[in-house]
């Protein structure tokens, strides 16, 4: 009967075919461990970018703005003081209307005035979830809002709006700078 296990001859040195056998059972247990090790590792990301990103959010979904990768990502379009979403969730239906131009403006959802419009649908990088859009406004009080009337005098209104007159005597109101 041949013995597998290693033993050194009379001369010091391990049988052939013992050690060829030997040999190609560390290879298998060795190729074995590498893929354990990738296995684990690629577990341990997972894991962890799934703890990533559901630390960075609240119960209801909505991302925690304590995080200062959720505020690069979503800026100050989520409001944090009664709304659950990036926008303010107070909204009200808008029926169609007649402007005094002439022109026909749809009906539609809107948010209601709280005297910002950071978390207005129509403002920058804001989400309406009736279009499906992203509002393209100015922030109050960003460097856009400088975009707004340039060259014309601003005035602010009894509420805190501010807006200019274009040339046919109409009110444009801009974002407060």
């Amino acid at each position: 009967m041949k013995n597998n296990h290693i033993f050194l001859s009379s001369k010091g040195t391990h049988s052939k075919s013992n050690t060829s056998t030997l040999n190609s059972h560390f290879e298998a247990i060795n190729q074995f461990h590498d893929y354990t090790k990738k296995v684990i590792l690629l577990l341990v990301l997972l894991f962890g970018s799934i703890t990533l990103i559901l630390a960075q959010t609240k119960k209801d979904g909505t991302p925690d703005m304590r995080y200062s990768s959720n505020k690069q990502t979503y800026g100050n379009s989520y409001s944090t003081t009664t709304t659950t979403t990036y926008t303010n969730n107070n909204v009200r239906y808008q029926s169609g209307y007649t402007n005094n131009n002439g022109t026909y403006v749809e009906s539609h959802y809107k948010t209601t005035n709280n005297n910002t419009n950071w978390d207005n649908f129509s403002s920058k990088d804001n989400y309406n979830p009736y279009t499906g859009s992203t509002g393209s406004k100015a922030k109050d009080y960003t460097p856009d809002a400088y975009n707004y009337g340039s060259g014309k005098t601003i005035y602010e209104g009894p509420k805190g709006g501010q807006y200019y007159y274009n040339d046919n005597g109409n009110k444009v109101y801009v974002p407060k700078r």
